[in-house]
């Protein structure tokens, strides 16, 4: 059987801008006391974000990130969900640890908004 879980629905952009993530909800429902996190990314698609970061998420994790584009003033808000973690450099083509995490819940305005960036 195939592994599908390593396919793309959408080509990727490297870039690296600082990410707040202001809001954790765990797979069991439950807040995750924090206060903002930063991670810098290392690459975004429109259909989502890689967050370089040791802190300890845990696989569909609902999270809410804020960050603005390279060039953009607008600051975007918006949900993802962890999809994978990266605890060793080496398993994902020598990225940094970190997570991929799916954006969830996108509004039009945000989608429209990602797609005019990556379309650049």
């Amino acid at each position: 059987m195939e592994d599908d879980s390593n396919k793309r629905n959408f080509s990727r952009k490297e870039i690296q801008v600082e990410v707040t993530v202001k809001d954790v909800a765990g797979i069991d429902g439950e807040r995750k006391e924090l206060t903002d996190f930063y991670f810098v990314t290392n690459n975004i698609s429109a259909g989502g974000i890689y967050l370089s970061t040791e802190m300890p998420l845990i696989k569909g994790d609902i999270i809410e990130l804020e960050f603005a584009l390279p060039g953009d003033e607008n600051v975007l808000t918006l949900q993802g969900k962890v999809m994978w973690i990266n605890q060793d450099e080496t398993a994902y083509l020598f990225m940094p640890k970190g997570v991929g995490i799916k954006f969830v819940n996108l509004t039009q305005e945000v989608k429209k908004h990602l797609g005019s960036y990556l379309n650049k």
